[in-house]
């Protein structure tokens, strides 16, 4: 299966209201992008889209997907193929396209979503595609121990198939919940904690007194890191 973007899902912040959402979905693309830079991706585009953001121009591996997943605010993270349809039968003809050499001879399930404007449902969806595998040459469904899952999305004419997804650490963009200092030794607890507010979209500064010399600082570097 080729990869032409990234999918990126986010969860807490698809249930804030109208404005936080706006605000919380610009402040988590903006960190991607600069994660992105950051690790020596700055060809990489980051798009919003409704109820998922999008990272474009990835290298052939997908190796950006790695890169996002480490990112607060993200609940998931998949290397997908992005296509557009024009209905049910379109889409589910491209979808297979993608994804057929996967699963040939290969136990499978699908598991669907779609946009609510749709005239067809996901359960829809997962039968039509799981019937044009079947006749592709996929071996069977198995919805309970399939040896690989294949997702399919479709939102407003794009479709995206992918078929893993690597979880993120979720909560809320980092900066989008103010600033604190967290007291940092080391030990885990302090470090933990100093994560955790991270994850609930506070920018942390880290202080450290160093009272045990060059053993204790070298200690704390490494817990940090």
């Amino acid at each position: 299966m080729k990869y032409n973007v990234v999918l990126i899902k986010f969860g807490e912040i698809g249930v804030k209201g109208a404005f936080a959402r706006r605000r919380m979905q610009s402040a988590l693309a903006r960190n991607i992008e600069q994660a992105l830079i950051d690790s020596g991706f700055p060809e990489a585009k980051v798009r919003v889209l409704p109820g998922r953001i999008i990272v474009e121009g990835i290298t052939e591996e997908g190796k950006e997907a790695f890169v996002i997943s480490r990112v607060f605010g993200v609940t998931g993270v998949s290397r997908a193929y992005m296509g557009y349809y024009s209905n049910l039968d379109d889409l589910v003809q491209k979808a297979a396209d993608e994804v057929e050499g996967d699963v040939k001879g290969i136990v499978f399930m699908v598991r669907g979503r779609r946009a609510e404007e749709e005239r067809f449902t996901s359960k829809d969806l997962e039968r039509a595609l799981g019937a044009e595998l079947l006749k592709r040459g996929a071996l069977k469904v198995n919805l309970e121990n399939p040896e690989i899952k294949v997702w399919v999305e479709a939102r407003a004419g794009r479709f995206f198939i992918y078929t893993e997804e690597v979880r993120g650490p979720g909560g809320l963009p980092l900066g989008t919940e103010g600033k604190l200092v967290a007291l940092v030794s080391g030990g885990f607890d302090s470090p933990v904690a100093a994560w955790m507010l991270m994850k609930r979209g506070a920018r942390v500064d880290i202080a450290f007194f160093n009272i045990g010399g060059k053993e204790q600082k070298e200690k704390f570097i490494d817990t940090v890191r």
